[in-house]
């Protein structure tokens, strides 16, 4: 049976060698179904009224809500484990996790956690050489298509005997049509970078593993100097900076902690449950439930029936998008981070799951719970404590569960789900801004560029990140790109 983020995996003595580790203690909530149910189900407070008034809350260009996801699937994929030994699925909701440096782990990561981009170039770090032709170029799809100032593939190969008929690394990047064009464009970026070389450079050559390393270190630019500061304040990126560098942060606790226990290898790094389980999947939130493709052709992210934006087929001319409307100064935007989700994700079809829960919400909220991930007020007070400058646990009255909910488990009003918590806490703690509150911000910022720093980034640079729609005036070059409209314009996209 599958789950939403499913993807069949190949084993091997490294399948499992990532942990997942912990920021905070443990809690195991005994939240009531039933109140789950009306939090986070269709008609509750987390979905928007027909009739939403516009969002006062400043929203982030669509495109970064893809890019998300992207970034999501090259740090974390989840991974039961049975002995050494992991399957090849997600496991059922309702199954509680164990997680190092406790014993007997249950889950693990199947990704490096290093923004290597294993999830375009092959999982757990290494190469897939079939997904390579014999120049060290990705195969990709045949078909040539003209967006924007370039003609170029906007598809990967299918109907090919690769993992499940698609030539991809992580199959997930297939499951809805935007990340996976954003996907194909890290290949292209491969691709234009070692064709510049000159040559016949297979894979393995040592130019090949240049190129990898040139893309790879321009990816962890995009993500350090445009992604980040558009989600996290510099108000928390600069302390986290500094502990980060003096080895005092929640995320180098963990680093050492799982070390010590001896459940991560040389050259693995573990990901925070509460980063990779609740945090991270703020993206819900920036969903709309359509989108513009291109000028005057739109998709709905689901719709009864098909003709949506729902992956595992090829992009065609009404699919293939138009970057333009999605980064930059023209883009449309996203949905603000607050705690609302668009009305299509609480009612999921499938593939995207095939056992209730059915709303995407109420899926996040077990998903934390399974992993005893810390509530939002433990983790605030944890924070508080080390970053002195963040206010005290948000109020009941700031977290507006709701009379209804609350008559039903009175809990979620004071161990509220992070994952929500930290939603209410940008909406209403950040009102003026498009970025997370500070437990939100805090706990990505951590998390992210703990990971850079352990990818051998300078992180300093972070501090003086000033995100620009603007395209660049000059076109950068593989050494100098750090914005997603710089990476377009490379590509000949805008």
């Amino acid at each position: 049976m599958t789950a939403h983020g499913y993807v069949a995996v190949c084993q091997g003595p490294s399948a499992n060698e990532s942990p997942f580790g912990r920021l905070f203690r443990r809690e195991d909530p005994l939240y009531d179904s039933h109140a789950v149910a009306l939090l986070a189900g269709s008609q509750g407070p987390m979905m928007p009224p027909v009739a939403a008034a516009a969002a006062s809350k400043p929203a982030l260009p669509a495109g970064f809500t893809f890019f998300g996801q992207f970034v999501d699937h090259d740090l974390t994929e989840f991974r039961a484990v049975e002995g050494m030994r992991a399957l090849p699925m997600n496991p059922e909701l309702g199954v509680r996790q164990v997680v190092a440096p406790d014993p007997n782990v249950t889950a693990a990561n199947g990704r490096t956690a290093h923004f290597d981009l294993d999830s375009v170039y092959g999982l757990l770090g290494q190469p897939e050489e079939a997904l390579f032709n014999s120049r060290g170029l990705f195969r990709l799809g045949f078909a040539r298509r003209t967006v924007g100032n370039t003609m170029a593939a906007r598809d990967i190969r299918r109907a090919t005997n690769f993992r499940d008929g698609r030539m991809i690394a992580d199959p997930r990047n297939d499951e809805n049509k935007l990340i996976l064009q954003i996907h194909t464009l890290f290949m292209r970026l491969h691709n234009v970078t070692h064709r510049a070389k000159g040559g016949t450079h297979p894979v393995g050559s040592p130019v090949f593993q240049q190129t990898c390393a040139q893309v790879k270190a321009a990816y962890r630019r995009i993500v350090m100097m445009d992604y980040l500061p558009r989600l996290v304040r510099l108000s928390e990126i600069v302390p986290v900076i500094r502990r980060l560098r003096a080895g005092t942060a929640f995320f180098s606790d963990m680093v050492r902690a799982v070390a010590a226990a001896g459940a991560c290898p040389p050259g693995a790094l573990p990901m925070p449950v509460e980063f990779a389980q609740a945090c991270f999947r703020l993206g819900h939130s920036q969903l709309r439930d359509g989108y513009e493709m291109k000028p005057g052709i739109g998709r709905g992210l689901f719709r009864a029936g098909g003709g949506d934006l729902r992956g595992r087929e090829a992009i065609d001319g009404e699919t293939e998008v138009d970057w333009a409307l999605f980064f930059g100064p023209a883009a449309q935007s996203g949905e603000p981070l607050d705690a609302t989700l668009p009305a299509s994700v609480f009612r999921l079809p499938p593939p995207a799951v095939d056992a209730p829960p059915i709303s995407l919400a109420e899926r996040n909220i077990r998903r934390g719970a399974d992993f005893g991930v810390a509530s939002g007020q433990t983790a605030a007070v944890a924070l508080k404590a080390r970053y002195g400058h963040i206010a005290a646990p948000m109020t009941p009255d700031e977290l507006g569960i709701g009379a209804e909910v609350l008559g039903v488990d009175p809990s979620l009003a004071t161990q509220t789900p992070l994952w929500f918590y930290i939603l209410r806490e940008a909406a209403v703690r950040n009102p003026d801004g498009p970025q997370l509150g500070e437990v939100g911000g805090l706990i990505v910022a951590e998390t992210i560029l703990g990971a850079l720093m352990a990818s051998g980034v300078d992180i300093r640079a972070a501090a003086d990140a000033a995100p620009d729609d603007a395209p660049p005036a000059a076109t950068p070059t593989i050494e100098t790109v750090d914005t997603m409209a710089g990476l377009l314009r490379m590509l000949g996209e805008v």
